[in-house]
């Protein structure tokens, strides 16, 4: 994200227009992009599995004013409507082997601005923006869970190897935070393993948009995830615990999907001041594993801290 950022910060500037936005998904999994530049503002997020069906809508079949329109439309969040069309837009699909994976619009908010003669440079910086994506995606490939878009086990692990080594060395606090689903077996067993893999990819959106960019919230393996929260204090951590597992028992499994059942969620809460300077990450695992099953026990979706 943030070499889109810098590539599409450099485009509006070399094409003096007012703004310029980038939507793409990652072709091996599912996740929505969304990187937009205007003057000294930008924001990079990642989208709402619920904006996938309008996304499916956009016209990625060849450059257009029209594309420009629908993708300027896509960019703006729902509390901005309503809101006005740029005077002058114009929009290019993202291709690779022919086939779209996302869309750039330019614009600016002056008439008569010149945008449609540019489309042979356009589509020339639409390339190399697609080459560097690629080469990214690649490389997310082997780090990425592919249903949730969060890390997978191998590169959380990798990431908590080296959160360990530095925080002996710096004294910098970190947390962990392992989540385990309950009586997700029902939710398979009663709607489907479609309707559970939905559920899985709700959750992976929720983990992202509650966490910042330097943690690293993974999937652990089936209904189990665990996340390292850095440069975290002991109430911050109890408190995004909560969050999250409030978040997960409320919007996981929608009312109007859930046919009568419920999904809880229990935490368990380790934070490096109870680590002591301990190294041994399968001991780290296990202490987390035994709070999540005291959690279990005294009644589920709760928090409880490692002591």
């Amino acid at each position: 994200m943030p070499m889109v950022e810098s590539f599409t910060r450099a485009l509006a500037e070399s094409l003096s227009v007012d703004g310029i936005g980038v939507v793409f998904y990652q072709r091996y999994a599912t996740t929505i992009y969304l990187v937009q530049v205007e003057g000294s503002k930008s924001r990079s997020i990642y989208l709402p599995e619920e904006k996938r069906f309008q996304y499916d809508q956009l016209p990625l079949s060849e450059p257009s004013v029209r594309l420009g329109e629908r993708l300027f439309e896509f960019l703006q969040p729902l509390e901005t409507a309503p809101f006005m069309i740029p005077a002058s837009v114009y929009g290019l699909p993202l291709l690779h082997g022919g086939e779209p994976f996302g869309g750039i619009v330019v614009y600016s908010y002056q008439k008569d601005t010149p945008l449609s003669p540019r489309q042979w440079l356009l589509e020339t910086c639409a390339q190399a923006l697609v080459v560097a994506l690629e080469n990214c995606f690649l490389h997310l490939q082997a780090i990425q869970d592919p249903l949730t878009g969060l890390y997978n086990r191998s590169y959380f692990l990798y990431r908590l190897e080296e959160e360990l080594a530095y925080s002996s060395r710096h004294r910098s606090p970190f947390a962990l935070l392992m989540l385990d689903l309950d009586d997700f077996k029902s939710v398979n067993d009663r709607l489907g393993h479609g309707e559970g893999d939905q559920v899985i990819r709700r959750i992976g959106d929720l983990m992202r948009r509650a966490t910042r960019r330097e943690d690293a919230p993974s999937r652990y393996g089936g209904d189990e995830f665990i996340l390292l929260l850095l440069n975290c204090q002991v109430p911050d951590a109890l408190e995004k615990a909560e969050t999250i597992r409030a978040l997960i028992a409320s919007r996981a499994l929608p009312k109007e999907e859930a046919f009568g059942l419920s999904i809880g969620c229990s935490v368990s809460v380790l934070h490096s001041d109870d680590m002591k300077g301990e190294q041994d990450i399968p001991n780290i695992i296990r202490r987390l594993d035994d709070a999540l099953y005291r959690a279990k026990q005294q009644g589920k979706n709760q928090v409880v801290r490692v002591e």
